[in-house]
Order: C-alpha cells, then sequence, then structure tokens
C-alpha cells in the first residue's frame, strides 16, 4: 500500500497534464490559436520525450543518479531552480485572479491560502494528488456550457509576436513537471489490485499526449466563447488548482519527500522555499533575463536528458 500511496494512475496523469496545461494557457494569455498550438506542441513533444526516458526509472532522484552519476544533487538541484519561476508565477496569477472580485482586495492575502492548500493536499501522498486532479476536471461539464453564455469572445486569431513567446513558455511552465508526473505514474507491477484487474489501462504517453491537445481543444473553445461570467471565473480556478497540485507533485518528488524522514522533509522544504524567494526577488528586477533563461532551460532540459539516457542506453559504458 505504500508503494501505491506515492504512484498516480494513468488516468490521473491524464487529469493533472490537463489541468497544468489548460491552467497554464488561461491564466498567461495565451490569448491566439497560433500561441496555443506552439504550447500544445512543445508539450506533446515534451510528454513523448518523458515516456521513453522515465519508463525505467520510479523517482526524480533515480533519473538524476542515471544522468549524471554522484552529481545527481546538481541536476535535482538545477531541476527544482527551474521549477521555482513558473511556481511563482502560478501562485502569483492565482491570487491576483482571486483578488480581483474583492474590492480593494490584496493578492498577498490569498498566497498563504493557497500555499496551505498545497501542503495540505501533499501531506498524504502523491495518489491523494491525483484524485484531487481528476476532481478539478468535473468543474468543466459546467463551465463549457456556461461559457456560451459569457460574452466577451476574441474570436479567430493567428497572431504570433514577441510577447506571446513570453506568455507561452510561461504557460508551459517547468519541464521538470512532466517529467515528474510521468515518474511517478504506476508501472503495471506497481498498481493496487483494483486498478490490476481493471480492464481500462492505457499507456501514460497516450495519456499525456491526449490530455494536452484535449487542453489545447477546450482552450480554442473558450478564446471564442469568452468564458467571461463570475460563474465560469469561479469554476475555472478549480482547474487552475489541478496546475498547483502538479507542481507540488514535482517538487515533493524532485525533493524525495516520500522517501524522506518528517524532520528531513522540512529542511529540504524549507531550502526549497527560500531557494522560491531568491529566485522572485531576482524575477522581480531582471524580469527579461529571467524570462529569457526560462526559456532557453525549458527547451535544454528535456533535450539533455534525452540525449544522455539515449547514449548511456545505447553505450552502456560511456561516461556523460
Amino acid at each position: 500500500m505504500e508503494n501505491v500511496k506515492n504512484k498516480i494512475s494513468a488516468t490521473q496523469l491524464f487529469c493533472l497534464v490537463f489541468c497544468y496545461v489548460l491552467a497554464g494557457l488561461r491564466l498567461h494569455g495565451a490569448k491566439s490559436i497560433a500561441a496555443t498550438l506552439f504550447v500544445c506542441l512543445f508539450c506533446v513533444c515534451v510528454c513523448v520525450v518523458c515516456a521513453a526516458v522515465c519508463e525505467n526509472f520510479g523517482s526524480f532522484s533515480a533519473l538524476s543518479c542515471a544522468v549524471m552519476g554522484k552529481a545527481g544533487f546538481v541536476f535535482r538541484a538545477s531541476g527544482l531552480l527551474l521549477l521555482a519561476l513558473p511556481l511563482i508565477a502560478t501562485l502569483y496569477e492565482m491570487a491576483r485572479g482571486a483578488a480581483n472580485f474583492y474590492e480593494n482586495g490584496a493578492s498577498a492575502v490569498f498566497l498563504p491560502v493557497l500555499i496551505l492548500l498545497l501542503v495540505f493536499a501533499s501531506a498524504k501522498g502523491f495518489c491523494v494528488l491525483g484524485r484531487f486532479g481528476e476532481l478539478c476536471v468535473f468543474p468543466l461539464a459546467f463551465l463549457l456550457p456556461l461559457s456560451l453564455l459569457g460574452g466577451g469572445g476574441h474570436g479567430v486569431s493567428l497572431a504570433f509576436g514577441q510577447e506571446d513567446v513570453a506568455a507561452c513558455f510561461a504557460a508551459f511552465g517547468g519541464a521538470p513537471v512532466f517529467f515528474s508526473l510521468y515518474l511517478r505514474c504506476a508501472k503495471p507491477s506497481e498498481r493496487s489490485e483494483f486498478a490490476a484487474a481493471s480492464s481500462f489501462s492505457p499507456e501514460p504517453v497516450a495519456c499525456g499526449v491526449s490530455a494536452v491537445l484535449a487542453a489545447g481543444l477546450v482552450h480554442i473553445f473558450l478564446l471564442f466563447t469568452g468564458a467571461g461570467s463570475v460563474l465560469s471565473s469561479f469554476l475555472f480556478w478549480f482547474i487552475a488548482l489541478g496546475r498547483l497540485f502538479a507542481f507540488s507533485l514535482s517538487v515533493g518528488d524532485m525533493l524525495s519527500l516520500p522517501e524522506s524522514g518528517r524532520a528531513d522533509a522540512a529542511k529540504r522544504l524549507a531550502a526549497f522555499a527560500a531557494a522560491c524567494t531568491a529566485v522572485w526577488l531576482l524575477s522581480a528586477r531582471f524580469a527579461s533575463v529571467c524570462g529569457a533563461t526560462l526559456a532557453v532551460l525549458n527547451v535544454l532540459f528535456p533535450c539533455a536528458v534525452f540525449a544522455v539516457c539515449f547514449l548511456r542506453q545505447s553505450y552502456g559504458n560511456v561516461r556523460v
């Protein structure tokens, strides 16, 4: 049971990837079809790479050791830093959006609430995060019909300027999130008795790719219809919570929290919080530089991991 506790099913992988991509597109302003297609194509490529690389590993720690050997902690640290800025941006956008509902509302009031919610949801293991992610998809049944009544659609737009590039990579977030979701997706031998007895067992790569495509189609639909009502905005925050749950799972995976004791886990979380604070201060002062660096690293990260793993698999004696 402990093994299942820190794993997610393929269905939960679909739900978390779907919420992650859709919320990213909505929160960070991908307002053209061209920008949406760019984000979705990039996410699909990363999902395919993750499915190919993560099949033989069960955690980010194991993948780090395979990529850099004894220096794997450097790889994990770089992944955490790459994750810090998009996590902060998502928290800020959600808090700002919630504050807009209240006159003279301050986004800083909602940030602690969101962080406490993430800690609460993560405390019982990754399986609980996956179940929360499944629930976050259900508001779509109400959001899509309501959007037809909301008005304010943008219509067809194929514009793609320099500002759209920054919005696209902000919507994408961090590549380590996808790696963690695939690494913690239960292999056939790790599934619970109920899941193993079920005839429905989709492949993780198909779940990830279909989730990205579904998120892109829903976002394009919402661009046409608008989804401008208060109730639609309220329902959307449940989907945005799914993006936060995906971030939370990735942070827990890279910090190896399930494999750590309480005292060690608290120290690692404190160190990550300090790193997030430093990244937030740097991004506030050097926004353009941090945005460009994030974009470049998000491209290089999956490419480097795939290249190293491919070389190690093809030439077992080669040291990278």
